[in-house]
């Protein structure tokens, strides 16, 4: 009895410091600087600005894994561009996501047959937003991530996005 005690008082901060762990793992795992320089090629911008999506991008990878299962929304056309473009590099990305994250993150794009209503789009940016705050102590920037209109799209284990 006194064991079962002691795994429902210490599983949870055993499973807090292995986010934690993870999280910081995520973060100082560099995404190569070929992949930020096509990114720039293709869509444009400062490297500043990829900086700053490469940022977004693994802590929109961290959620992903934290909640890995439910459906974490892809609320930002920039941010989904890059992961767009990170995809390309195949070796590289795989890499990133067995050695950063544990496990490969799955990129699953919207299709026709998506019936998402408004209510449902806007339903996801809030889980997002509230997500994130709870896993990053911020609320998302909304210079990068789309929380207004109604573009968002949902993911899951195997993630989706609207391109």
């Amino acid at each position: 009895m006194k064991r079962a005690s002691f795994l429902f008082f210490i599983l949870p901060i055993l499973l807090f410091a292995g986010k934690e762990e993870m999280t910081q793992r995520v973060m100082e795992t560099p995404i190569s600087h070929h992949v930020l320089e096509r990114y720039q090629r293709d869509y444009g911008g400062s490297f500043e600005e990829a900086a700053s999506l490469e940022k977004e991008l693994k802590r929109f990878f961290v959620i992903a894994k934290i909640y890995s299962d439910e459906t974490v929304p892809m609320c930002s056309s920039a941010v989904d561009h890059l992961w767009h473009t990170f995809i390309l590099f195949t070796q590289e990305y795989a890499h990133f996501c067995e050695s950063a994250l544990g496990s490969f993150i799955h990129h699953k794009p919207r299709t026709s047959e998506d019936t998402t209503t408004l209510e449902e789009h806007l339903a996801k940016k809030q889980k997002f937003s509230d997500l994130y705050e709870k896993v990053f102590g911020e609320f998302p920037s909304l210079q990068i991530w789309n929380l207004i209109d109604a573009e968002c799209a949902g993911t899951g284990r195997d993630t989706s996005c609207g391109a």
